[in-house]
């Protein structure tokens, strides 16, 4: 076999192009008429792929969660947007909110004022985050989701663009462990601290792990550490300081029947 042959059998492997983005129409008309809405986004290798998912919103911030399994994400390479867009008949048309006043263009500087005014319920707001892995520069996601936007409400889609490597960057406050981080979702996090409330973090950790393998917490060390962090909040007592308290005091004027006055005097040694 000569050497021309080798060279033209031999085989190069031919890297699939990267997802692109989808335009704000795009996104609008798949979360308005998809039907297979997922709970959350699915565990695993994602790569250019699309899901359209339940908005998950935090309980404690009521703010939108964007959690995922991928690993750590770049916090310094990660973004939130919000824009306006216009409903002109089935379309979205991106304006801009200036001194008050709806207009479009914006390019070099340039803004024209929307005659007549739209009214605020032709008003979409379309939230935007995106986020770069770390250690991986070339892995991006972007999550969209549509407020005031008909059979969009509630709904996130959600976009990963590249190809996803099999190995997590180590969290940055693992410094001896070397196994691959992923984030444990929030929603079972919330559960844990719940249950380590009157139970034993072994006894929690094996009902996890027995009920749901795969959103089960990372190991028995994560449930221990949650039922330490439960008794060091109740134990911590609530933050105040003088105004505070003196605003309380001055608020039993309005809500202690027997508190008729409040004297405030400053004294100085």
């Amino acid at each position: 076999m000569n050497a021309d042959y080798e060279e033209s059998e031999e085989v190069h492997a031919v890297d699939s192009p990267p997802l692109v983005f989808k335009g704000v129409q795009a996104l609008a008309d798949l979360v308005q008429t998809t039907t297979d809405l997922l709970s959350s986004v699915p565990r695993g290798a994602k790569s250019n792929v699309v899901f359209v998912t339940k908005l998950s919103v935090d309980p404690d911030t009521n703010r939108a969660s964007y959690a995922d399994d991928c690993g750590v994400w770049n916090v310094e390479k990660s973004k939130a947007t919000s824009t306006l867009y216009m409903r002109v008949g089935e379309r979205l048309q991106y304006v801009a909110k200036r001194k008050g006043i709806y207009c479009t263009g914006g390019r070099n500087g340039v803004w024209n004022t929307i005659s007549p005014q739209p009214d605020a319920a032709d008003i979409v707001t379309v939230h935007r985050f995106y986020a770069t892995l770390k250690g991986d520069d070339n892995y991006k996601k972007r999550v969209t989701w549509f407020v005031n936007l008909l059979n969009a409400e509630g709904k996130a889609v959600w976009e990963y663009q590249g190809e996803r490597s099999s190995t997590n960057t180590a969290h940055g406050n693992a410094c001896h462990s070397k196994r691959p981080y992923v984030r444990t979702n929030p929603e079972t996090m919330r559960r844990i601290e719940a249950a380590v409330e009157h139970r034993a973090p072994r006894d929690v950790y094996a009902s996890f792990v027995r009920r749901d393998s795969v959103d089960a917490p990372r190991d028995l060390n994560q449930v221990r550490h949650a039922k330490v962090k439960k008794r060091r909040d109740a134990k911590q007592p609530p933050q105040s300081n003088a105004a505070d308290d003196v605003l309380a005091v001055v608020a039993l004027l309005q809500n202690h029947p027997f508190v008729r006055k409040v004297y405030c005097s400053l004294i100085r040694d």
